[in-house]
């Protein structure tokens, strides 16, 4: 208990519960305290104000303790009882450790811990309180304790509702759920998340439909990660289970397909849907960013452009999951192209990962960071930056090829290894790879999107399953554009230079002066998309880079 009548403990032991219950060692009470505030990087939470006349004890600095200084661990390790008394162990201030991230210092005691000891206090040899145990370090069970004098301040802030680099909303969202929602999922690494409020003993029913042939999957999983009931569209069937817990459910949808999907979730429960911040947000070299792995099982997602040779070290370092970082080109298969690392850069645990990264090509890149856990959640520091000294040496993967010449001046080579099929485009376009450019929104949805910077052209590639025959997914794609104002032009069926049937379509919107040139392939009941989008005034002159662009697309 801090000033205020607050009760200071760490995040893990309160997440992502809104009141708990609270017991003192004189056997008082309080059912339902209030969790006013979490941070989920230092892992702190307070709880109240408490209505109660138990005095509270100031934190004071200890980091001027001796090495070899006694010191005593007060907590509830391994408890049981419903009143129980709190235990008292003794040991030595071993060393200290530093989190460099967030300015934090840690005492390292050989003192004995063990779980449930979270949130208790370390105190010296006067009885005073310097510092909040949390963690064990290595086989040996030696005490990591965050010192007083570094939490205090961002205890404070939690306590005033100010702002503090990595502090953010804790809450998972509550109000007025759904029992039935649509779910889109833009490519293979989107998803969906939904959360289930519902006492234990309620039975829960879920249901995931398909739109058409393309499948989804989707998880039932409790606070700490372990999965209830698992789950697809393919099925068309309801699974059952019931909760066990008074907590938080997690619903998790996710797909294969690399195109835009969407499907249907049912439930005969309320389904809250849990938005993540962190998900495809853009990075530059040399910024720091503080995300978070807001769920067991959550997979965070951002965008980052490089140039041909540039080089990053990339960090990921956390105190409350064992972070787990990927980079690769983005559009090309997570499982055959990342880069990854887990425990190379040391820090207070020896879990932070950390490389160093040599762009193959000029494009956006998908950095991605997960906890190797999987059940863990908690806030991480992701730095991209220029390499420093003695940095881990830089790996290079193989660059697809740089542009060559051809009849039509030179072309750049798209390879998409998840679905197996290549295309040639203009050599001059760039990958659009930053929020700068009037086209990053609409190429979200795309698996890869090129643009000519000066004259507004634009391709865009994409894959989708389809139900229909191959004529009557056309009609109804022409069907579409006309219903959204474009002038049908003309339909052709070709031939690539791999004998490869396509059909092209053109389409001209009078009211934004474009046209569009839309290119369509067919294969085990799935559309290839490629469209080119020209100024109309323009489109005379780009038309046989189109007419070459179409004919080189093959299957690899």
């Amino acid at each position: 208990m801090i000033e205020g009548n607050y009760v200071l403990t760490n995040a893990h032991v309160v997440w992502p519960f809104e009141f708990v219950r609270v017991v003192f060692p004189d056997g008082s009470e309080i059912k339902e305290a209030p969790v006013f505030n979490v941070d989920l990087m230092v892992d702190l939470a307070v709880i109240g104000p408490l209505d109660t006349e138990i005095e509270p004890v100031p934190l004071v600095n200890g980091e001027g303790q001796v090495i070899g200084s006694d010191v005593y661990l007060i907590g509830y390790p391994g408890e049981v009882e419903k009143l129980p008394q709190p235990t008292i162990t003794r040991g030595l201030i071993s060393r200290l450790r530093e989190w460099e991230g967030m300015g934090v210092t840690y005492f390292q005691s050989d003192a004995a811990i063990a779980g449930g000891q979270s949130g208790g206090v370390l105190v010296d040899e006067n009885g005073q309180v310097i510092g909040i145990s949390g963690f064990y370090f290595t086989e040996a069970g030696f005490a990591l304790v965050a010192s007083a004098a570094d939490i205090w301040p961002r205890a404070q802030a939690l306590i005033h509702e100010e702002e503090m680099v990595g502090l953010d909303d804790w809450h998972l969202p509550t109000g007025e759920g759904r029992t039935s929602s649509s779910v889109i999922l833009e490519n293979e690494w989107d998803d969906s998340v939904f959360v289930i409020h519902e006492s234990a003993g309620t039975s829960v029913n879920l249901q995931l439909l398909s739109s058409g042939n393309d499948q989804a999957y989707f998880t039932l999983t409790d606070i700490y990660g372990y999965p209830i009931l698992f789950g697809n569209s393919a099925s068309n069937q309801n699974y059952v289970t019931t909760t066990k817990l008074d907590a938080p459910y997690f619903v998790r949808i996710y797909q294969n397909a690399a195109g835009r999907q969407t499907y249907s979730l049912r439930s005969n429960v309320s389904l809250t849907r849990l938005q993540d911040k962190e998900d495809f947000g853009t990075l530059s070299v040399g910024r720091t960013v503080y995300g978070r792995i807001n769920y067991p099982g959550d997979v965070d997602y951002y965008l980052l452009p490089l140039e041909t040779g540039r080089t990053v070290n990339i960090q990921a370092d956390s105190i409350l999951i064992n972070p787990y970082v990927s980079i690769l080109p983005k559009g090309l298969s997570l499982l055959e192209y990342a880069i990854s690392d887990d425990n190379s850069g040391g820090g207070v645990f020896g879990l932070k990962a950390e490389m160093t990264y040599e762009a193959p090509q000029t494009g956006l890149y998908l950095i991605v960071v997960e906890s190797t856990q999987g059940y863990e959640t908690g806030g991480y520091i992701l730095t991209v930056d220029a390499p420093y000294a003695d940095a881990p040496t830089r790996i290079a993967p193989t660059a697809t090829p740089s542009p060559y010449e051809t009849e039509l001046g030179l072309m750049n080579l798209y390879t998409n290894s998840r679905h197996g099929f290549s295309i040639e485009y203009p050599g001059e376009w760039g990958c659009v790879q930053s929020d700068n450019s009037p086209n990053y929104v609409r190429c979200q949805r795309y698996i890869a999107c090129f643009e000519s910077y000066q004259d507004g052209f634009l391709l865009t590639v994409f894959t989708e399953p389809i139900d229909l025959p191959a004529d009557e997914y056309v009609d109804w794609l022409i069907d579409v554009f006309v219903e959204s104002g474009f002038t049908f032009q003309s339909r052709e069926e070709m031939t690539t230079k791999s004998n490869l049937p396509i059909t092209t379509l053109t389409f001209e919107s009078p009211a934004s002066g474009y046209t569009i040139r839309y290119m369509l392939y067919f294969k085990d009941e799935l559309a290839y998309h490629l469209t080119y989008f020209s100024p109309t005034v323009f489109f005379e002159d780009l038309e046989p880079t189109i007419e070459y662009s179409f004919e080189s697309f093959r299957l690899e």
